[in-house]
This record gives structure tokens, sequence and C-alpha cells, in this order.
């Protein structure tokens, strides 16, 4: 026989697992969409510490990091950015390190690296030059030091003070986006011009982690230009220049717009060159990523809203609509150890609500689903990076 303390203790033991269980199984049916979480990690290096990493000066980087890093967080992105001395070896492993922590299955993670790349002799591995970048002599496999056409010692960036391609993609690998994209904006004229190779033009399409796209600026052989006419390296000036696009069409997979890259940067540094130079974009494939960027309308409901009730009346809502402007910005620059000033066009989405009736009968997803282009139905409120201060937009009150 039982004794009654400890029928008791295992009645309320009883209970509470039952409880337990019942509000495990209320959280799993209230969880029915999950929000991408969208990060980019930009990396820029305009002037190095080393004297001899900035024979020739470079003017962009930093400058086509920030702009790429605008547009992103007006879409909601997370942007971190180590520009100039911040980019140091130690900083940008950490934050690849880092990236295990960055993106969900639905959500996108954007690298991108703006400065000097170069690749070894016997070795298909690709190098960034970080801030902190020491240089070494340049020895043959026998260790005999070379010498250039003048007479002098040839130099080159030292491998052990950069940044491997392959930590490059292990931290995309690691992060837990389901979309990944690469962006290397690299070799603008390396600093011993005879060895200079593309960067990243040794990667191979299995070196890729699943669903990830690559773009490098420049194929072998080539290296990356830039120009104060355009205000930007040619691969990101023509890269902002696509990038609505991405926010206007269909679908946004980056996919479908490397083919007018290519044209467009090659046509850009062949008229600025009077034909004497070449660059042509390399972009590699894994899989369809998407950056997630919706110009279009994007349907914002509470999150005990449900999207798939059919309203037996016609109701009120209000929705979101994200549109694009273009407006002219002022923007410094450093050449050497002077401060430039130009005026650039930017495009600038922004959001606008707006109110509609839902037809009874339906539910809201097949209402928007009707449209052409359809837009995404999303439960919860706009990012504050892309609605500012405005109040979400009101959910439909059930009738």
């Amino acid at each position: 026989m039982i004794p009654r303390d400890l029928k008791i203790a295992l009645f309320s033991f009883t209970l509470m697992l039952f409880a337990g269980l019942t509000n495990r199984a209320v959280a799993v049916d209230e969880t029915e969409e999950v929000e991408p979480k969208r990060y980019a990690l930009l990396v820029a290096v305009t002037k190095y510490q080393h004297t001899e990493m900035n024979k020739p000066a470079l003017e962009f980087p930093e400058v086509d990091a920030k702009a790429v890093g605008e547009f992103l967080e007006a879409f909601g992105y997370e942007v971190e950015y180590l520009l100039g001395p911040k980019a140091t070896k130690l900083a940008i492993e950490k934050k690849l390190d880092g990236l295990a922590d960055k993106g969900n299955d639905e959500g996108t993670v954007v690298l991108g690296f703006w400065g000097h790349g170069v690749e070894f002799e016997g070795t298909d591995e690709s190098m960034f030059c970080p801030y902190d970048s020491k240089i070494r002599t340049v020895v043959d496999s026998k260790g005999k030091k070379l010498f250039g056409k003048g007479g002098e010692l040839m130099i080159e960036p030292d491998q052990a003070t950069l940044v491997g391609m392959s930590d490059v993609l292990q931290g995309l690998r690691l992060s837990g986006a389901g979309n990944r994209l690469l962006l290397a904006d690299c070799c603008r004229n390396s600093p011993n011009r005879a060895r200079g190779r593309a960067f990243g033009s040794k990667t191979k399409l299995t070196d890729l982690p699943d669903n990830t796209a690559a773009l490098f600026a420049c194929s072998e052989s080539e290296q990356a230009f830039e120009d104060e006419t355009w205000g930007h390296g040619a691969f990101t000036k023509c890269l902002l220049d696509l990038l609505p696009q991405l926010t206007e069409d269909d679908g946004d997979d980056v996919n479908s717009i490397t083919g007018k890259l290519k044209r467009n940067v090659a046509g850009l540094v062949k008229e600025r060159s009077q034909g004497r130079e070449t660059q042509t974009v390399n972009p590699i494939f894994k899989g369809t990523p998407e950056l997630q960027l919706k110009i279009g309308i994007v349907v914002y409901v509470g999150q005990d809203t449900d999207i798939d009730k059919v309203y037996s009346v016609e109701t009120e809502f209000t929705y979101t609509v994200v549109l694009q402007t273009q407006e002219s910005r002022e923007q410094t620059y450093t050449v050497g150890n002077e401060t430039r000033f130009r005026t650039v066009i930017v495009n600038v989405p922004h959001t606008e609500t707006r109110a509609t009736t839902l037809q009874a009968g339906l539910t809201i997803r097949q209402q928007f689903a009707q449209r052409n282009p359809a837009p995404r139905v999303v439960r919860g409120s706009p990012g504050a990076s892309l609605a500012g201060d405005e109040a979400p937009p009101a959910a439909p009150t059930a009738p």
C-alpha cells in the first residue's frame, strides 16, 4: 500500500510534467515563421601600416565598403566594419571565428574584402592583406634572392601575416546562414606587380560551402582598377549600380546580375583605359544564394496574427511598401595626405505605410499572392534600420 504523502507527491509531479509538456506544445504551435537573420562583415584597407604596401596609394577601398554596408543596412542587415587600422590579421580572424553565431537557415551572411590581395607561386591559396601586413624578400625554390629588372631586390607581402582564403571560406561554412556571399575587390596594383595575380583566381567550386556565391573583382593575370571619376573601384561601382535590381525583380538570387556585372565592369575599364586594360569579374556559384533585398510590397502582421486564417468579412488593415529614391550625398575620401570631396548619387530605400481591404473569403497570404510579383508576408514589424521611428503597421482585426 502506497503511503498517502507519497500519493500526493506523485500526483503533484504528474501535474507538473503534464503542464510542462502542454506548454512546450503550445510554444511549438506558436512558432509559425522564423525571421531571416542577415549579417555582413566588411573589411577594407586604404592605407597600410607598412610604407611599401602603399606604393602606389589606394583611394577607395574603405569608401567602397561603407557604400555596400549602407545599402545592406537599409534592408535590415546587421553590418560590422573592420576599416583601416582596425582591419588587423588578429581582428579579422576573430570575426571569422565569430561567424558561427551569425545568420540562420532562412538568413544571409555577406563577407566583403577591399584592398590588396595576392597569390603565391606554387600554391592555390589566395591571401588578403590586412592593415598590419609585413613585407619579405622574394626567393626562389632554392632560397635564392630574386631581383627585378632594375636590379632591386624583389619584395612581396609576408604570407605568415596575411589572411588565407581557406580561413575566409571556413568562416562562411561555420555560419548558420542558408545563403552566403563573398565579395572580393582586391588585387589593386599589387605591391609587386610583376608577381601580382588576381585574388581568388585559383578558388574552385568545390572550395565553396553549399549555397554560396563568390564574386571576385578580376581574373587571373588581371588587376582590379579604381578611378577618381567613378569614386569607387570598377567592380564595386558596377555592383552598387546593379544591387537595386535584386530588390525589384521576382527573385533576388545573386546569379541574376552576374552577367551584367561582368559586362559593365569590362566596359567601364576598357572605356577609361582606352582599350589598354581589361578586368574580368570572376563569379563562382554553388547554389542560388539570395541577398533578401526586396523592394515592393511587404506585409507585416502582428506576431499573434494568423496569416492563413480565412476572414469571413471584409477587413481593413495596413501594410508597408518599401520604396526606393535617389539622393545626392557629399562624401569625403583621402588621397595620400589630402582630403577630397565629391557628390555621389545613391539609391535609398524607405518605407511607406498604406491601407487596404482584405477581401472576405481570403487569407492575408492569398490576397497578396494574387499580385505580380507576389510579395512576402512577414510576421512581426519592420526592422528599425528600415522603418526608422515609424510605428509598426497595424495587424488586421479579427471579425
